[in-house]
């Protein structure tokens, strides 16, 4: 038996490997030993594991298909609590550190995330973005969590911190509490920054309620953790350069001492035994350290079933991102995820003609219909690629027996996109290096440059136009003469001369997106000349215009209905004659008669009928112009979107919100395109190629060539390894955040973004956290939020016993009772304690109290500016740099507090957007002169200005545009600048959403420079007078940076 005991073993060793097991398992994330130093639980693949100290084969814990992290110990080192999102949101779960069945512990929507137990072991504690309890002054960003505990057996929960707090650590009193802060937004994987938002190491005494900052290092302080003996923290900091673990004695926190020297990627996730064992994440592994000692690698590996399949077939119905008809109107070519399919215009049978993990996007049909062109993304390069039917016998790619892929273009550095067949045939126009426009010969394979790339700005990929003229002689296109970046011209390019543009346009307006018209007689585009502007940030309406380029059609034009019946057309002598350039503005016409948001549009080839889609309050509808009986009606709802016409059939093509449809232009009638497209999705793949395409894009397109001094290629190199570790969004996005963190620029990261059924409702009120009896009491109602029902006896000290006739039980969950409700008509059980009475009214709760709590806010910073200033001085806030917080700005500023002295204009916790220019142009009036009608003052010049004293307050929190807007305040002069130095963030980005449409990164692709040449990014901006808001002020409410403001401005005025 012993030799068949032996083949048996050797037969297991060789099968096992093959079976899931991880020799070298990298992408370890969030370690953490137990209590007595001697096992470490673990993350891998969505997965919670626990390994001896010294190594060896790990144990698995959870095996749900949820996503499961951040596991903690308990005191005795008997429970392992973590997050999961298995019932849809991020709660927090707790089972037995053996193994077993894990019970829910929190039960809202939103992200729950656990940080220790308390010392008894009896509770655990975890922090949350629920929001500030109604007595803390800071702004209600919604991003800041919250430290509250949760019964470990479960039960009611109760907030600990109102502070915003990350990464919290307990001492054995259960007292007092470490955390690092949470200043404002930034990347949490940004790396290498010093600045005012970088994050510091704090104490919080709970019996006191009061906190201390203890690390005085300027960049990243994170992740604190107590000694054994509580006489010291040991921490992570880039004190070093690089994150490592540093030592603070609590008594003296400006001394400290680096415990670990690792260089080049960062240190995560530190834990300590009680042994004053240190545990760590470094490069995708686990490591342990004792102070004094040398680092230890933990050799882990893992024997596991392979839970993600390698290839998943999926089925789409809807959802297409881009369309091309072939010519004869049969089929109907599409993208979706990145992939070419073909289905049949009547039916819905659909072949994917590609079917590669990588992107493939703007496509052509070829004039004879037996070709396809296309970009698509290989080997780290995009070029030009053409798929052709090969058997002679078919005709239609919907049911074709074969096809071929040839590669068109072979360009190693420079991208190639955009690909459009001639009317002809003969050739094929591409954008290359994402600006320049070419032309390739299809017959010698040679491409010619018919518009120079210095002629455009490229900010997202496949932002160029261009359109072929029906006699393949002419391309015309959008673009911009030396910084006309803004106001785009229209360019006539002739393929048969290089030469400069042909500017048609010449316009300060934005003049774009030209289309031929009238047999190539006519171009007809889209303008701002005559559209509304938005009162602040960017955007304007367009109307749609046509520019006639011979005066024959001009003349044919201009004629009326009758003319045209007696004296008919008048036809060009030559049709191959030269465009008449000479006066052009003359024969320029607008179509439409009201400017709107228009998007795609066509132009019948006889001229009479215009279709156009327009912006309306639930989306783009498609409208249609009858150009000689001047009207104007709908012809579709929510039809508006990419317009391709069939000239031929008289049809109209339309992909509108993933959806294809077909309209009749004789009949009007219109049907929807099904098709049943199976697609081969290959996850592991996938995210390689997304991987690869960030990196690359990010080599391509960052406002810096340099890379802001940055290895990339090592970072590359360095995070490639970790892809066949993960098979989850969530690792993934976090490996991806940490590689584009080193670049240490602001505005990128990848944001993973999963659909959450299970939303909690919120019913806009504050409550007694402290009421122990079954209900929960309310403290204060929101104005305008679900419980503002004074009519019905709801105010505060009413208890709400009941929700839809589900009993709040003492000491037990009740927001769970909430899940699913949003919008739903609730059922609320209330009682009054003062009357004794008991009634029933019904809400509908809300998915977030935002807006509530910040119009809260505003007006308790209105009312201090009111009481400190007895009425002279004034006060906004920015929330964003959009329209919608201008217009508020622009409402109360020269509204309500118009006969104010001064103002105080409040920028904290702006994350930006674009409106800097409107805001500097608003606050920098400067009266010159009064409009008085027979003695009455009426009005002062500029009135649509502010023309008196301002001050601005910003502080750490402020991004992005949020930044632009106080340095151009201070360049031009406008006024002292309160509050804490913003960091430079000054920079614009383009959010890529990527094929999986879960994920979207950030490239910070245009720098803004200062006047001084210097960019305005990593440049931190000073305040003239610094004020921090003492966190402990906060707690009772006082706004320190507020009221200095007023007395700044009181100073100024009284002067």
């Amino acid at each position: 038996m012993k030799p068949l005991f032996l083949l048996l073993v050797a037969l297991l060793s060789c099968i096992l490997p093959t079976l899931g097991t991880s020799q070298h398992p990298l992408w370890i994330r969030y370690p953490a030993i137990s209590p007595n130093g001697q096992t470490i639980a673990f993350s891998y693949k969505g997965d919670i594991y626990t390994v001896s100290i010294s190594g060896g084969l790990a144990k698995q814990l959870t095996t749900h298909p949820g996503y499961d992290s951040h596991p903690i110990w308990s005191p005795d080192g008997k429970q392992i609590a973590f997050q999961s999102d298995r019932e849809g949101s991020q709660d927090i779960y707790i089972m037995p550190a053996l193994g077993g069945t894990p019970s829910q512990l929190t039960f809202q929507s939103g992200s729950e995330i656990p940080c220790c137990f308390s010392p008894d072991g009896e509770s655990v504690y975890f922090t949350a973005s629920n929001g500030f309890d109604k007595e803390y002054g800071q702004f209600p960003f919604p991003n800041m969590q919250q430290l509250y505990r949760v019964p470990a057996k479960g039960g009611r929960i109760e907030r600990i911190i109102s502070l915003p707090v990350n990464n919290v650590s307990v001492n054995q009193t259960d007292n007092l509490f470490l955390y690092h802060d949470y200043k404002g937004y930034e990347d949490a994987w940004r790396k290498h920054h010093t600045s005012s938002i970088a994050r510091d190491i704090w104490i919080y005494n709970k019996k006191e309620r009061k906190t201390r900052k203890l690390s005085s290092f300027k960049g990243e302080n994170r992740e604190p953790v107590f000694s054994p003996d509580e006489q010291d923290v040991y921490y992570l900091s880039e004190q070093s350069g690089d994150f490592n673990i540093w030592k603070m004695s609590l008594q003296h926190p400006d001394t400290t001492i680096q415990i670990t020297f690792h260089a080049k990627n960062p240190v995560r996730s530190l834990s300590i035994a009680v042994d004053g064992t240190l545990c760590y994440s470094f490069d995708g592994e686990i490591y342990t350290i004792r102070e004094g000692e040398k680092a230890r690698k933990i050799n882990i590996s893992i024997l596991t079933d392979q839970v993600e399949s390698r290839e998943i077939l999926k089925n789409f119905t809807t959802g297409a991102q881009e369309i091309a008809v072939s010519p004869k109107g049969k089929e109907i070519a599409f993208i979706q995820r990145g992939d070419l399919f073909v289905t049949s215009v009547d039916y819905s049978t659909t072949r994917c003609i590609t079917n590669t993990p990588s992107q493939e996007r703007q496509i052509d049909f070829s004039p004879d219909g037996r070709s396809i062109v296309y970009a698509a993304e290989r080997d780290g390069i995009w070029n030009i690629f053409c798929s052709t039917l090969t058997n002679p016998k078919d005709n239609a790619f919907t049911y074709a027996t074969s096809w071929e892929e040839k590669q068109l273009t072979h360009s190693k550095e420079a991208p190639c996109f955009q690909p459009q067949y001639s009317p002809d045939g003969k050739y094929i126009a591409y954008i290359e290096n994402r600006t320049t426009l070419k032309v390739l010969n299809l017959q010698t394979n040679k491409s010619i440059t018919i518009l120079d790339g210095k002629y455009n700005y490229s900010y997202v990929d496949g932002d160029q136009y261009y359109c072929w003229s029906p006699d393949s002689k002419h391309i015309l296109a959008s673009f911009f003469e030396n910084g006309g970046w803004n106001n785009s011209d229209l360019a006539l390019l002739p393929i048969s001369e290089t030469r400069p543009p042909i500017n048609l346009t010449r316009s300060a307006y934005n003049d774009n997106t030209p289309k031929w018209a009238m047999k190539g007689n006519a171009i007809i585009y889209r303008s701002d000349y005559n559209g509304y502007r938005n009162h602040g940030s960017w955007g304007t309406n367009s109307d749609l215009y046509i520019l006639f380029l011979n005066s024959t059609e001009w003349n044919n034009w201009k004629k009326t209905k009758e003319e045209r019946e007696f004296y008919g057309q008048d036809t060009l002598k030559d049709k191959n004659a030269p465009f008449e350039l000479e006066h052009l503005s003359d024969r320029l016409l607008r179509l439409t008669w009201s400017a709107s948001s228009v998007g795609d549009f066509y132009l019948t080839p006889d001229g009479k009928k215009l279709y156009y889609s327009a912006r309306s309050e639930e989306g783009y509808d498609l409208w249609v112009q009858d150009l000689q009986e001047q009207s104007t009606r709908l012809c579709l709802k929510n039809g508006g979107g990419q317009l391709i016409p069939h000239e031929a059939s008289h049809k109209l093509f339309i992909l509108s919100r993933g959806r294809i449809q077909v309209l009749d232009l004789n009949s009007g009638q219109n049907r929807p395109v099904t098709y049943n497209a199976d697609f081969n999705w290959r996850p592991g793949e996938e995210r390689h190629y997304i991987f690869e395409h960030i990196w690359k894009q990010m080599a391509d397109k960052l406002y810096d060539p340099n890379m802001n001094n940055t290895d990339w290629q090592y970072y590359h190199d360095t995070y490639q390894r970790f892809l066949p570790h993960i098979n989850n969004n969530y690792d993934f996005s976090e490996m991806l955040s940490e590689m584009l963190g080193e670049l240490n620029v602001s505005h990128t990261g990848t944001r993973y973004t999963r659909q959450e059924n299970n939303i909690t409702g919120k019913l806009g009120a504050f409550f007694d956290e402290k009421f122990q009896e079954d209900g929960v009491k309310i403290t204060e109602i929101l104005h305008q939020g679900p419980l503002d029902l004074p009519q019905k006896g709801v105010k505060p000290g009413v208890i709400i016993l009941r929700i839809n006739n589900k009993p709040i039980r003492k000491g037990q969950d009740w927001q769970h009772l909430l899940n699913r409700t949003v919008g739903e008509r609730t059922l609320l059980t209330l009682y009054d304690p003062s009357t004794r009475n008991e009634w029933n009214v019904f809400v509908k709760p809300i998915a977030s109290d935002h807006a509530l709590r910040y119009n809260r806010w505003i007006a308790q910073r209105r009312s201090i500016v009111d009481s400190l200033s007895n009425g002279r001085i004034g006060y906004v806030h920015v929330e964003a740099m959009n329209t919608p917080s201008f217009r508020r700005v622009f409402s109360e500023a020269l509204g309500m507090n118009r006969n104010k002295e001064a103002i105080i204009v409040d920028t904290r916790f702006n994350t930006g957007g674009w409106l800097h220019e409107d805001l500097l142009t608003l606050f920098s009036g400067k009266k010159y002169m009064d409009i008085s009608p027979r003695g009455q003052h009426v009005c002062v010049e500029p009135f649509n200005k502010w023309s008196k004293p301002s001050i601005l307050l910003v502080n750490e929190g402020n991004y992005s545009d949020g930044h632009g807007f106080p340095y151009g305040y201070r360049t031009l002069g406008l006024g002292k600048i309160i509050g804490m130095p913003i960091p430079g963030t000054m920079t614009l980005v383009w959010w890529e959403t990527q094929q999986d449409p879960t994920l979207v990164f950030g490239i910070p692709q245009m720098g803004i420079k200062a006047n001084n040449g210097q960019y305005l990014e990593h440049q931190q901006l000073e305040p003239d007078t610094r004020v921090e808001n003492d966190p402990n002020k906060l707690l009772q409410g006082i706004d320190q940076q507020l009221e200095q403001a007023v007395r700044e401005l009181l100073k100024e005025i009284n002067q």
